[in-house]
């Protein structure tokens, strides 16, 4: 049986919230979980309707609540943004699976504080669904919605069906506070300014 990408796993996102809510929102966050739980089992084409789904669900949810909840909720939102714009970017039959930023606790696509203006290692768990081929893993930083820096990675090489993790390191500008990590084949990346 497949799993919920890990960036798309929302659940604990979810499950926080659910604790920290001064309403009773047990069965609106059953039935988004109910949903992504769905995922593994469609087709990939239709995935992105029930992704749609989710995120309209988790929106008019996030509206309802206050303080902790909401927050809890838009993050489970941010990490469905940053799934959609991997997939969107990346090179056709290349999955971004997950991220983590290895410096500092964050989730998924939050930049800690305490790495704005250092150097700092984004990881990202890559699948090539596709026959062999060189990938570059390229990282984008944001603050809100205003891309701050692009930075590629190293080349890495995957075999057919090969699952890795690729680094980037990089010094990350004052002001972020999000990133994204989109995969290319290697004659389609962009070059780091």
């Amino acid at each position: 049986m497949a799993s919920i990408p890990p960036l798309l796993d929302v659940r604990d996102d979810l499950r926080r919230a659910r604790q920290t809510a001064d309403a009773d929102v047990n069965d609106d966050i059953a039935s988004v979980i109910e949903r992504l739980e769905e995922l593994p089992e469609r087709e990939s084409g239709t995935q992105d309707s029930l992704i749609d789904e989710i995120d309209n669900e988790l929106l008019r949810l996030e509206e309802q609540l206050g303080g902790d909840a909401e927050r809890h909720v838009a993050a489970a939102r941010n990490r469905i943004q940053i799934y959609r714009h991997s997939l969107g970017e990346s090179s056709e039959h290349l999955l971004v699976l997950d991220t983590t930023f290895q410096s500092g606790e964050s989730g998924p696509g939050a930049v800690p504080a305490g790495v704005r203006n250092e150097e700092g290692t984004v990881e990202a768990t890559v699948l090539n669904e596709a026959d062999p081929r060189d990938v570059i893993p390229v990282v984008t930083f944001y603050s809100g919605d205003e891309e701050l820096k692009e930075v590629t990675g190293a080349p890495t090489e995957f075999g057919e069906d090969d699952q890795r993790t690729v680094e980037v390191t990089a010094m990350v500008p004052e002001h972020t506070d999000r990133y994204t990590v989109t995969v290319v084949d290697a004659d389609d990346a962009p070059t780091s300014a």
